[in-house]
């Protein structure tokens, strides 16, 4: 059973705006370097004086310095980020692979970097965001599936003197469990949904204060489970398949209410009955997506042609269904015809999903039949790739995560790019270098005239040229 239930989801709902929001508006912005602002600047009149010294009146407009090429060298706003965080390599009962490391990938760099780790390893905990850049994490294992964890933490990727951000230890839920769902409220409350004691499959929700680091028990479930995937829409928790104890999968869709602490139960199914799939929220669609995981056989007059694992299959099958349907309690005949919906290129189980702004929807990790191997290199290759949905086609539209994991936790917020290793820093300098080369040599042959007179803002620079207004904040 702990295959079907030890891993969650859990995302944040984004707006599909563009980060980057004008090089015109004084916003607070962020350069990738300190000296990156003043490099730019210097480029630029070093472009304009060059073509002023040639007479060949041929430089680059000021604007797409400004608004193209400073794009990649600053952000003027947080950008969508992903953390991935702990899960598993190999057999859930006897691997040591069991992983404590934290990846997190960012929208503006289109890279994946590692973070801290957390405080141990965590197999099948949840996690989801804290305030407006942080993570909180809750529940797993760390030793077997036997015996859950209570503990929870916290990432803050901004404490002051810290490199890359801190762990810190916060209070533990009452229930200890994985396969959990995490959700956080529009009130900043997060919520520890189901899940698996090690013994029994869990209808259990608390509900978490940050301001209080206390856990209070909220409405429970309306029926226990453990596996399902949650997403928090427009205030409202939506909880989605799952183990059900006595060997069952859900298609159900459980609605909770945080205000009223009330759950009702749509009308509306999955044509499915899965658990340990990736899901998705389409805001622009309004559509949730489901991908994978584990479901019931199939008949044999079905051509989907699954993976069998005990007495589940793992699966391709990828469905979608409409928040309109959801809320408005229409039940989905189980005759309708499954939406032209490609089916993941390989069939996947222990994966997670999410949409992001720009990019499409993205199923990460997981694992075809079995476990997922610990020390094979090459097959490792194939466990922990991220693929991408977007305009009817999968395809590995996002560079690969550097760790294969199954059961782990995904946690969609924003975030400050990690954008420049040591080594590309030092290169950044090598660059810097040579634009203060070029300059001084522009002044020697210039009789010391100076190459930037006053630099403020606005930058001005010997009358003779005409002056151009650089304005990044």
């Amino acid at each position: 059973m702990d295959d079907v239930i030890e891993n969650s989801q859990t995302q944040t709902n984004q707006d599909g705006k563009d980060p980057h929001n004008g090089l015109y508006t004084r916003v607070q912005g962020k350069w990738v370097e300190k000296n990156s602002e003043l490099g730019l600047i210097q480029l630029i009149l070093h472009d304009r004086y060059r073509a002023k010294s040639e007479s060949t009146e041929r430089w680059l407009p000021t604007e797409i310095w400004t608004k193209e090429i400073a794009s990649f060298l600053r952000f003027e706003k947080p950008v969508p980020v992903l953390y991935v965080l702990g899960g598993r390599q190999g057999d859930p009962q006897t691997s040591p692979n069991k992983l404590d490391a934290v990846e997190v990938f960012d929208t503006w760099s289109n890279s994946w970097n590692q973070v801290p780790q957390m405080s141990m390893n965590r197999v099948g905990s949840a996690a989801c965001p804290l305030g407006e850049f942080g993570v909180f994490v809750a529940g797993g294992y760390s030793d077997g599936p036997g015996e859950p964890l209570s503990s929870t933490e916290i990432y803050d990727p901004h404490v002051p003197g810290s490199k890359h951000g801190v762990w810190t230890k916060r209070a533990s839920m009452t229930q200890p469990r994985y396969g959990l769902v995490l959700l956080k409220a529009q009130n900043d409350d997060i919520y520890a949904i189901g899940g698996s004691s090690g013994s029994d499959v869990c209808s259990i929700v608390e509900r978490y204060k940050p301001s209080e680091d206390a856990w209070t028990m909220v409405a429970p479930l309306p029926e226990p489970l453990a596996g399902g995937r949650g997403v928090e829409i427009n205030g409202l928790f939506f909880y989605v398949g799952g183990f059900i104890p006595n060997g069952r999968l859900s298609n159900r869709i459980h609605i909770y209410h945080p205000e009223q602490d009330r759950w009702v139960t749509s009308k509306a199914l999955l044509k499915v009955p899965r658990t340990t799939f990736a899901m998705g929220y389409d805001a622009v669609r309004g559509n949730i997506m489901v991908a994978g995981g584990q479901q019931p056989p199939i008949p044999q007059n079905q051509n989907m042609n699954e993976y069998y694992t005990d007495n589940f299959i793992v699966s391709s099958h990828v469905e979608e269904i409409s928040l309109g349907k959801i809320l408005n309690e229409v039940e989905r005949p189980r005759s309708d015809p499954i939406e032209a919906i490609s089916h993941l290129p390989s069939h996947r189980t222990g994966c997670l999903g999410t949409f992001l702004p720009g990019i499409g929807m993205i199923v990460l990790g997981g694992e075809i039949q079995g476990a997922a191997p610990a020390h094979d290199k090459d097959m490792c290759e194939n466990w922990n790739e991220a693929i991408v949905y977007k305009d009817g086609l999968w395809s590995h539209g996002l560079e690969q995560p550097r760790d294969c994991r199954v059961a782990y936790g995904l946690v969609q917020t924003n975030g400050y790019p990690m954008v420049l290793t040591p080594e590309e820093k030092e290169e950044d300098a090598i660059a810097y270098r040579t634009v203060m080369s070029d300059i001084m040599d522009w002044e020697d042959m210039h009789h010391n005239e100076p190459y930037i007179a006053n630099y403020e803002h606005h930058n001005m620079y010997p009358d003779q040229y005409q002056p151009i207004h650089v304005n990044f904040e």
